[in-house]
């Protein structure tokens, strides 16, 4: 799978970035504890593909492709 899109990098210990370790149940200071930050990086989708040759045998494409938010 490859999605293509816009990253973005979350503020190392803002609001957002400590609401997700939460969310994850990753205690915080675990975090602040590690010799190297870890880095949240969000990824908002422009394109998502997928290949597997195993749609074939289905008669379908190996080759499957999804545009968020066009609905043709």
């Amino acid at each position: 799978m490859q999605i293509t899109g816009t990253a973005e990098i979350i503020e190392p210990f803002s609001r957002e970035y400590i609401a997700e370790a939460e969310h994850r149940k990753i205690p915080v200071g675990s975090l602040k504890d590690l010799p190297e930050t870890l880095h949240l990086i969000r990824v908002i989708p422009e394109r998502i593909e997928f290949t597997n040759s195993d749609f074939k045998k289905d008669g379908y494409s190996v080759r499957q492709e999804i545009i968020p938010g066009d609905n043709a």
